[in-house]
């Protein structure tokens, strides 16, 4: 059997026939980059992933096919635009979504996740004590429109004197 493994960080789809007609052809699904040997090849599925797989398959020579969606890609662009040009970035989303940890990934230090009430209330205080001026209002692809919306009014309610650019990233 000389089958030639490719890896994927992450399952390719959600539908055990077609992962497991994948597995055998020689996909093999991992959850870390740790996982792939240096000089391989490695599948990035739709969601994205961090910036820091990027580099480290780089320094091993992995090369990559990435599959991430182009509408993710455009947010990670937009992200490190708004970081450069000095906006505290909110990234409405699910903390532990594959696509969220890979878009907060290019976000910059200044940048938060808010999935729901409790967190958009510490950030409005956040925002405030830390005297941020300009703040940017991103979300995961996949979020509800009704609740990014009510977090959107929250935030242009909560934080009336700063600028606040808002960016419906949602598919």
């Amino acid at each position: 059997n000389n089958r030639e493994e490719l890896y994927c960080l992450g399952e390719l789809v959600h539908n055990k026939q077609v992962v497991d007609k994948l597995n055998d052809k020689g996909l093999v699904i991992i959850d870390s980059l740790d996982a792939v040997p240096n000089d391989s090849e490695l599948i990035i599925r739709a969601h994205g992933v961090p910036e820091s797989v990027y580099l480290e398959a780089l320094k091993r020579n992995i090369k990559i096919y990435d599959l991430t969606c182009p509408n993710v890609l455009k947010i990670h662009d937009k992200a490190k635009k708004l970081d450069v040009e000095g906006y505290f970035i909110i990234l409405i989303a699910q903390k532990t979504h594959p696509e969220a940890i890979g878009t907060i990934s290019f976000c910059g230090e200044n940048s938060v996740i808010c999935e729901n009430e409790e967190d958009l209330n510490s950030i409005i205080d956040y925002v405030k004590k830390n005297s941020f001026r300009k703040v940017a209002i991103i979300s995961q692809t996949t979020f509800s429109v009704l609740k990014f919306n009510d977090f959107v009014k929250s935030f242009q309610d909560g934080l009336r004197d700063i600028e606040l650019l808002v960016d419906n990233t949602i598919c």
